[in-house]
């Protein structure tokens, strides 16, 4: 029977392994990314990036770690065919809202908050 650490682990391993594929051609990449679970169970990643990105590797990479067939990730980059309801996973992408930089009035008066233990001991 698969438990909750099983999704967990599963999720940690895809992510891993998608991170190497990706820095197999950007080997400096960055990131933050956080992993949560939505109100039906599914555990998601949300992940922040630095600068520009590939889109179409970003795709290609996460297919390939989440386990979609090599072909068929083939033909949908070099054929446009499309994987409809076999593809494996999806990829929302998403500009960012805000832009934070220089100083700002409203970030000096935030004050850093400690997040409860208990949150820390909930886990995802």
């Amino acid at each position: 029977m698969a438990g909750k650490h099983d999704d967990r682990d599963r999720a940690a391993a895809d992510w891993k392994e998608f991170v190497r594929l990706f820095r197999v051609r950007y080997p400096e990449w960055k990131y933050l990314a956080v992993l949560e679970k939505q109100e039906r169970g599914a555990l998601h990643l949300h992940v922040a990036v630095q600068g520009k990105q590939d889109i179409r590797w970003l795709l290609r990479c996460w297919l390939l770690a989440i386990g979609q067939a090599p072909e068929e990730v083939s033909a949908w980059l070099v054929g446009g065919v499309k994987l409809g309801e076999k593809s494996l996973g999806a990829v929302n992408v998403e500009p960012p809202k805000k832009r934070w930089c220089g100083t700002s009035k409203a970030m000096e008066t935030r004050q850093a908050r400690r997040i409860p233990d208990e949150v820390h001991r909930q886990g995802i």
